[in-house]
């Protein structure tokens, strides 16, 4: 990716006096208020370390990010601040879980604000043949087919989808911080909705992250959403899809006003933990 003219710089700084984030009273992740939002590392006590040169993952409010090992430790901070700063904005101006087609191109727009480049964007009603599967596996075959969209390199789909079948085994199978964050930022009374993003990193600067949205809506939905296996039949099921790229080298530029605005308004809504 090019680097911005300063006057797309500009433009990027002036963005984040535009959008609102919840304030910490409004949202329920606020579990610890001494911890601070500068990137995923050193965001929580509870948050086990995830070096660098290893795959790794985060629960980032409602999104579960996965990384493909060698991604830099700036990056995945870069990451992880812009995918919650982006996911608060998005559920401040849309926080009923029924609008996740509202939430989904919000989320989108945001992103794109601070400089990424989204492409191949659909949200549909999802369709399958299946009579059931969990909900898990469902969010990955929406990943799969949007790194198919993506066009990357075919080893390079096959990690990012590794890393992110190993981050929501891991999520299913262990409680614990992330799991609770998952659960309070997903789920409604009857509605549901989160996202799974697989990272890469291409040379020092450019990531790629491609992501699938699940919305859903269905009445008595068990507490483990993920493992539980639905009848498709009775769910009313949408999804969505995109690859975003970002240069470090632009996003830098306003890296530290995107960390005072979420430790200005948000603590604690991120958990890491190794898979």
């Amino acid at each position: 990716m090019q680097d911005l003219a300063e006057h797309e710089i500009d433009q990027m700084l002036a963005c984040i006096d535009l959008y609102e984030l919840p304030e910490p009273h409004e949202h329920a992740l606020v579990e610890q208020a001494h911890s601070r939002v500068l990137g995923l590392f050193g965001a929580a006590p509870q948050a086990a370390a995830i070096d660098a040169s290893q795959a790794g993952a985060a629960v980032v409010n409602n999104v579960v990010l996965s990384f493909v090992a060698g991604m830099s430790q700036q990056a995945r901070e870069d990451v992880n601040d812009i995918f919650l700063y982006a996911s608060l904005a998005a559920t401040k101006k849309f926080p009923d879980k029924t609008q996740g087609e509202e939430w989904f191109h919000f989320f989108l727009k945001v992103m794109r604000s601070f400089g990424w480049l989204a492409t191949g964007t659909a949200y549909n009603r999802y369709e399958t043949t299946d009579t059931k599967a969990t909900i898990a596996d469902v969010a990955l075959k929406i990943l799969e087919t949007s790194l198919l969209a993506a066009a990357l390199p075919a080893a390079t789909s096959v990690m990012m989808l590794s890393v992110a079948t190993s981050a929501l085994k891991t999520l299913q199978s262990k409680d614990g911080a992330p799991k609770r964050l998952f659960q309070r930022s997903t789920e409604g009374n009857d509605a549901h909705q989160f996202a799974v993003g697989s990272c890469v990193q291409a040379g020092d600067s450019n990531v790629a992250v491609v992501i699938s949205f699940m919305a859903f809506e269905r009445k008595k939905a068990p507490g483990q959403v993920l493992c539980f296996e639905w009848d498709l039949s009775s769910v009313q099921l949408c999804s969505g899809m995109a690859k975003i790229e970002f240069s470090a080298r632009n996003y830098g530029r306003v890296r530290e006003r995107i960390q005072e605005a979420l430790t200005d308004h948000m603590l604690g809504a991120i958990e890491q933990f190794p898979i």
